[in-house]
């Protein structure tokens, strides 16, 4: 889950209705490994806030899925671009 964000902004560029997120899933799959490391060394230590730390480790790629899955729900609303071929 950590390297989603990281593999899917390679992509993003090279579509004009994505290239904005491209940042920040970049910026999203860095935290989220991260956190995944940070999260790893504090189960082996005994860190008294293992559980938040796995909340937080959780909720960053999770807003990330939500916001992409807005930005889909945005553009699924206008027409589609396939050059000659009509919708009856």
């Amino acid at each position: 889950m950590p390297l989603a964000p990281l593999l899917i902004s390679l992509g993003l560029k090279r579509d004009t209705l994505w290239e904005r997120y491209q940042p920040y899933s970049l910026v999203t799959g860095l935290a989220s490994v991260g956190l995944f490391l940070f999260f790893s060394v504090a189960i082996f230590s005994s860190f008294q806030y293992v559980g938040f730390l796995q909340r937080v480790f959780l909720a960053v790629p999770f807003i990330w899925i939500e916001i992409l899955a807005i930005h889909l729900l945005n553009i699924s609303d206008r027409e589609p671009n396939v050059g000659n071929l009509s919708v009856s």
